[in-house]
C-alpha cells in the first residue's frame, strides 16, 4: 500500500514541434492535464507545476515519447532541474491506445495519458541522452554520416555526368573521388580539355597528383580515351558549367568531411575509454567514436546485453500454437550503433582471431553466413563494453588462453 510519504506522480509528456501535452497521473486517476509551449516559458511552467507536486509530498516520475528530436531539449531541461526522465516506445503507445477506450482515436491528451500509464506500469526505457563529452561525439558522428550520404549522392551525379560526356574515364581509375581523377577534371574540364593538352604537361600533372604513382603511360591512355570518347559533345559549354558546379560542391564537401573527422578524433582522444576501444583489432577511431557517442558513458550500463539491446541486436521470435518463427533481431534502438557494429564484424574477420573463431563456430553449427555476422556484431559490442567497463586494453584470445 502506498503511504502518504511515498505517494507518486506519473507525468506523461507527448512532445511535438510547437507544444507539448502533459498529463499527471497518481496511483488511481489522472489528476491534471497541461499544454505547454516548446519554449523557455513553457519549460518553466512545467517545472513550476512539477515542483508544486513535489512540495506536496509526491515523488515525481517523468516519461516522454521520443517523437523525433522534439523531446530532447525538454528532457535535458528537466534533467538540469533534477527530474529523471525516461522514454516510452512509440510502438507501445500505439498498441495501448485501443485498450484505453476501445477506440483507435488519436489526440495529444490521450497520448500523454497513455504515456503516464505506461510509466506507472514500468513500461519505460532509459532516455540515453549523453552528457559531455559523449554528446559531442554523437552529434559529430551523426553529422559525418549525413555528409557521407551527401558524398554518395554527389558521386552518383558525377558518374552520371561521366556516363554522358566521358564514359571511358572512370575505367582508368579505381575511384572517381580519388585525388588524381578529380584533379584532372578540375584542371582540364573533361575530354575536350584533356584532348588538347600537351602530353608532357598531362604526364607531369598525373605524376604530381598521384604523388609519383602514375606517369607517362597513364597520361597517354587518358589522352587517347579523351580523343576517341563516345560521350556527347552537342552542348560543351553547358557540360563544362555543370561539371565545374559539381566539382565545386564535391571539393567543399570533402573538405568539410575532413574537418569533421579531425574534430571527432580530437574529442575522442580526450576520453580514456577510446584507448581501450582502439586496442581491439579492427575497431579504429570511427568504431570507438560511434560506440561512445551512441552509448554515452558505458560504465552506467549494468550489463553488456544492455548495449546489445540499445543497438537493436537483441533476438526475438514469434510463436503461436504450432507455428514458431526463427530468431530475428528487434532492430529497435540506435541504428548507427547497429550499422557500425555490423561493419566492425565484417572487417574484424581478417584481423581478430577471437571474432573469426566465433563466426566460424556459428557457421559450423548451421547458421547462414549473414546470421553469423549479425551474431558476431553483438559479440563485438560485448567485447567493446567489456574493455571499457574493466578499464583495460584488449588481450588477444591466444594470450588469454596462455594465461
Amino acid at each position: 500500500m502506498t503511504t502518504e510519504e511515498t505517494k507518486e506522480m506519473f507525468v506523461g509528456i507527448d512532445t511535438s514541434k510547437n507544444d507539448h501535452q502533459v498529463s499527471f497521473l497518481n496511483q488511481t486517476k489522472v489528476k491534471d492535464d497541461l499544454k505547454i509551449g516548446n519554449d523557455r516559458s513553457g519549460f518553466e511552467e512545467l517545472t513550476e507545476k512539477l515542483n508544486s507536486y513535489k512540495d506536496n509530498g509526491y515523488r515525481i516520475k517523468v516519461a516522454c515519447e521520443p517523437t523525433g528530436h522534439y523531446w530532447e531539449n525538454l528532457g535535458r531541461h528537466l534533467k538540469e532541474k533534477d527530474f529523471t526522465v525516461e522514454i516510452v516506445n512509440p510502438y507501445h503507445t500505439s498498441c495501448y491506445k485501443e485498450l484505453l477506450d476501445n477506440s483507435p482515436q488519436k489526440d495529444d491528451k490521450k497520448d500523454s495519458r497513455i504515456i503516464s500509464q505506461l510509466l506507472k506500469d514500468e513500461r519505460t526505457l532509459n532516455n540515453n541522452l549523453p552528457e559531455k563529452p559523449y554528446a559531442e561525439l554523437r552529434e559529430l558522428t551523426h553529422l559525418r554520416e549525413d555528409l557521407l550520404e551527401d558524398r554518395n549522392r554527389l558521386k552518383n551525379k558525377l558518374h552520371k555526368w561521366l556516363d554522358r560526356h566521358f564514359p571511358e574515364y572512370p575505367k582508368l581509375f579505381s575511384d572517381v573521388f580519388g585525388t588524381t581523377c578529380l584533379g584532372l577534371l578540375k584542371e582540364y574540364g573533361g575530354p575536350e580539355g584533356i584532348k588538347e593538352v600537351d602530353i608532357k604537361e598531362l604526364s607531369e600533372k598525373v605524376y604530381s597528383l598521384s604523388r609519383g604513382q602514375l606517369g607517362l603511360d597513364r597520361a597517354r591512355r587518358i589522352k587517347n580515351k579523351a580523343a576517341e570518347t563516345i560521350g556527347k559533345r552537342i552542348a560543351p559549354t553547358a557540360a563544362k558549367v555543370k561539371l565545374d558546379h559539381l566539382l565545386s560542391r564535391i571539393t567543399t564537401l570533402l573538405e568539410r568531411i575532413n574537418q569533421i573527422e579531425k574534430l571527432i578524433k580530437k574529442h575522442l582522444n580526450q576520453l580514456e575509454e577510446s584507448r581501450y576501444l582502439k586496442s581491439i583489432p579492427g575497431v579504429g577511431w570511427w568504431g570507438a567514436a560511434v560506440f561512445l557517442g551512441e552509448v554515452g558513458d558505458p560504465t552506467k550500463m549494468d550489463k553488456a546485453k544492455a548495449v546489445v539491446k540499445l543497438a537493436g541486436l537483441n533476438l526475438y521470435r514469434k510463436q503461436s500454437g504450432q507455428s514458431k518463427s526463427g530468431l530475428s533481431i528487434t532492430r529497435r534502438g540506435r541504428s548507427l550503433l547497429r550499422k557500425v557494429a555490423y561493419q566492425l564484424a565484417v572487417a574484424s574477420l581478417d584481423d581478430n582471431r577471437e571474432f573469426t573463431d566465433y563466426y566460424q563456430q556459428k557457421v559450423d553449427r548451421g547458421k547462414e553466413k549473414q546470421n553469423a555476422l549479425v551474431a558476431l556484431s553483438a559479440k563485438v559490442l560485448r567485447v567493446m563494453y567489456g574493455v571499457v567497463k574493466n578499464g583495460e586494453t584488449y588481450t588477444p584470445l591466444e594470450k588469454r588462453n596462455l594465461n
